[in-house]
């Protein structure tokens, strides 16, 4: 009779061996692209109004892609610097500058996509939560197309767009 323990002891060696070879095999995984979509003109950092700001779960550092009419897929090798919503609320605090005279101001971000189901562009709107700053809509919601399908032209055409939203603030 062979003793049970030697043969489980056995079994789990091989089976932690053929795990590593299978692990050590694969190729690297390529690196994580990090974009900043903030137009320059966005104002000097310190400067603006505090905004908070919410967005819907899958608005996150990943790009998020509409690739059809209900369909989002995540890109986690491309990824914004911070969080869509972080990052709209230093924009709008940036745009609207003095406008809030310490007033809250409450953004709710949904959307903040590059939509490639056609020519691909770069979609952002808000909503005001509550009452909409001075001269500024209730809604901000700004397209900007993409040059091309790459990474950094997605990014750029987002930037395009925050440009087309600050226009819309008034700024």
């Amino acid at each position: 009779m062979i003793p049970f323990r030697p043969v489980r002891g056995l079994v789990a060696a091989s089976s932690c061996a053929a795990l590593a070879a299978c692990l050590s095999s694969s190729p690297a995984l390529p690196p994580v692209r990090w974009f900043d979509p903030l137009p320059a003109a966005a104002g000097p950092a310190g400067v603006g109004a505090v905004v908070r700001a919410s967005a819907a779960p899958h608005l996150r550092q990943p790009f998020a892609v509409r690739v059809g009419p209900r369909e989002f897929a995540l890109d986690a090798q491309h990824q914004w610097v911070d969080e869509p919503a972080a990052l709209c609320a230093l924009f709008v605090g940036r745009s609207l500058g003095g406008r809030l005279a310490g007033e809250p101001c409450a953004i709710l971000l949904e959307a903040f996509e590059l939509d490639v189901t056609a020519a691909p562009r770069a979609h952002v709107r808000f909503a005001f939560v509550g009452k909409a700053p001075a001269g500024a809509p209730a809604v901000v919601d700004a397209w900007a197309d993409a040059a091309d399908r790459s990474p950094a032209a997605c990014a750029e055409a987002m930037a395009q767009a925050l440009v087309l939203a600050r226009a819309q603030l008034g700024g």
